[in-house]
């Protein structure tokens, strides 16, 4: 029995006085989310949220989300309109995403989401949603079937948005991916993207895009974007554009490795 934000412990019959009479949220024995505060008052071992994953819906209610094993990664739905928070440690998951959505960690360095070498990080799937990431790092995700002229490869290991949808990411790692086209990221179809102080690093391409594909896209920046260390079998170790247009302005392209096109291919 709650009354008012008093908390009554039915089978001991004793009041707890609550420790956040100004929050409803701030109580004895709350869960803990990651939004940077000690929910529970009896949590005598809180020091902050890292190991945390909660979805913040967009009526400010609070979700608290489980990752999965590398072996048995977790697929989580980001089917409404909200903000996935994600605070410090490695997450293993599959995003996907079909609705406005914000993902946000605190640093990149310190949160990764690794898709177990499965499937892509995170899928974009819906046609006229906008989807934000920012402060974390999409890794060891692997491409997913996509077909391309008639013929079915394994696209977009770290991101892969084949929808009209709008996509940013601002201060996001991608490494350490797989795939035949895409390793790093696949936009096609009408994506529309904005990288800013984005790393691309380390992804494996067996075909085409080391770093990054993009295909039939009409809007592609690329702010103070670094591709470092990506490979691709045939061409576009660091980024392939076919058929897209992009703007790119400041970053760094180094010890990507292709037989053509070893940083950019066009």
């Amino acid at each position: 029995m709650i009354t008012g934000n008093t908390h009554f412990a039915i089978a001991t019959h004793v009041f707890v006085e609550d420790c956040g009479p100004d929050d409803p949220e701030v109580y004895p024995g709350a869960t803990e989310q990651c939004d940077g505060r000690k929910t529970d008052c009896d949590n005598t071992n809180w020091d902050d949220d890292a190991g945390l994953m909660s979805f913040e819906h967009a009526d400010g209610a609070w979700t608290l989300l489980a990752g999965g094993t590398e072996d048995k990664p977790a697929t989580i739905d980001l089917d409404e309109e909200g903000t996935l928070r994600v605070c410090d440690g490695a997450f293993y998951v599959q995003l996907t995403a079909s609705a406005d959505v914000s993902i946000e960690g605190d640093d990149a360095t310190e949160t990764v989401l690794h898709g177990g070498g499965e499937a892509p990080v995170l899928d974009v799937v819906a046609d006229g949603i906008t989807v934000s990431l920012r402060g974390v790092t999409l890794r060891g995700g692997a491409g997913a079937p996509t077909t391309v002229s008639e013929l079915v490869y394994n696209a977009g290991g770290g991101l892969r948005c084949l929808v009209d949808a709008e996509v940013s990411l601002t201060e996001v790692a991608i490494q350490d991916n797989r795939a035949d086209l895409g390793a790093g990221a696949l936009l096609a179809w009408g994506c529309r993207a904005r990288f800013n102080e984005v790393s691309f690093n380390d992804n494996d391409a067996a075909v085409y895009g080391g770093g990054l594909l993009a295909t039939e896209v009409e809007q592609l920046t690329l702010n103070n974007t670094d591709f470092v260390g990506n490979m691709a079998n045939q061409a576009g170790g660091g980024v392939i554009l076919l058929d897209a247009r992009a703007q790119i302005t400041g970053g760094v392209f180094s010890s990507n490795a292709s037989t053509a096109g070893v940083g950019l291919a066009v």
